[in-house]
């Protein structure tokens, strides 16, 4: 087995470290940075691992994506070539191997809000990152290019009818996967999930850049002369797709957080802050059925990205996870919107 191999029980081997904190150690000798210390593996899941190596400038990170997140070096070093703002610029990356070396981001949201949970951060990062979205949309050809998932409006009905097909990760039957009953439900929902996917495309908000992941672990605050800097992690989920789709794990995560209900004051209040650099160019009324159709139709990209997460798994790994499809399936029968 090679020890490149993007698979869990490779990276948890000796060998893999040995060569990845080889190629680190050069990487950061070629940046006149060297290795301090012992690195760390805090993170280990299917679809990637993280090695914290202390330097001589502070913590970096590599991070090893799996096969079916593997455009993600990709994406970064696309973000670094673009001048993205709010994203990390890679060290190195390995594009081969799917390697990518970080600088540390900071302090992550969800540290900052444990002591003391409130939505005034959120109020300054969500319209942060719609702005990022925006600036994003002329990359489309390019963002394609580097195999970012195509989940446009006029993708995800087609996306939605393979996944069904695809009856391994339906689990029918299973305590964890779904009904035969649902499953018939779910089929005949095509039709529908192609309506809000017209509707959608009709209100005419073009496509972008979507992380589909967007919570408060992935979000990371710097302290700046001006104020907080924000710094947006985690690209491995993200599809090109309706920019709206991002609220549906947002929003869901603040609530866990204040434990509110979804139609609380505090989430529609965010919601308003994230649509605020549409407002100008689009109705109100608009806006709001396009974030209803968005974040339904986002329910179908979290079941797609856990289907590529788990590309590649063992069968063990993918048992332990093995909910996660049809219970973003299940969510289109139960609720609407987010």
């Amino acid at each position: 087995m090679s020890p490149y191999d993007a698979r869990t029980r490779v990276w948890k081997t000796a060998e893999w470290r040995t060569h990845a904190l080889a190629w680190t150690t050069q990487r950061l000798a070629d940046l006149g940075l060297r290795v301090t210390g012992p690195a760390e593996q805090p993170h280990l899941r299917p679809w990637s691992t993280l090695l914290r190596v202390p330097t001589s400038d502070g913590p970096v990170w590599l991070k090893a994506s799996g096969p079916g997140t593997a455009y993600e070096p990709r994406l970064l070093a696309s973000f670094g070539r673009w001048r993205t703002p709010h994203v990390l610029t890679p060290l190195a990356v390995d594009l081969d191997r799917g390697w990518c070396l970080l600088p540390d981001a900071g302090t992550s949201l969800r540290s900052l809000l444990a002591a003391r949970p409130e939505v005034g951060y959120w109020v300054d990062v969500l319209p942060t990152y719609a702005e990022l979205q925006r600036g994003l949309t002329p990359r489309t050809e390019e963002l394609l290019a580097i195999g970012v998932p195509d989940l446009r409006p006029e993708a995800i009905s087609g996306a939605y009818v393979g996944l069904l097909a695809d009856t391994g990760w339906l689990r029918i039957g299973a305590p964890d996967g779904l009904s035969v009953a649902d499953a018939h439900r779910l089929r005949a929902l095509a039709s529908e999930v192609s309506r809000w996917a017209r509707q959608l495309a009709a209100v005419g908000i073009p496509p972008t850049l979507q992380h589909d992941d967007f919570h408060d672990g992935n979000v990371f605050v710097r302290q700046a002369s001006g104020g907080p800097a924000y710094v947006f992690l985690d690209w491995g989920d993200a599809s090109f797709a309706h920019p709206f789709g991002s609220l549906l794990a947002s929003l869901r995560n603040v609530a866990s957080r204040l434990d509110v209900p979804m139609d609380a004051a505090e989430l529609q209040k965010l919601r308003d802050a994230y649509l605020e650099p549409w407002s100008a160019s689009f109705d109100r009324a608009d806006l709001l059925d396009a974030v209803r159709w968005a974040t339904q139709l986002a329910k179908v990209g979290r079941a797609l990205a856990w289907q590529r997460a788990l590309a590649g798994a063992s069968a063990t790994e993918r048992a332990t996870y093995a909910g996660s499809v049809p219970g973003w399936l299940g969510e289109l029968l139960t609720s609407d919107g987010w």
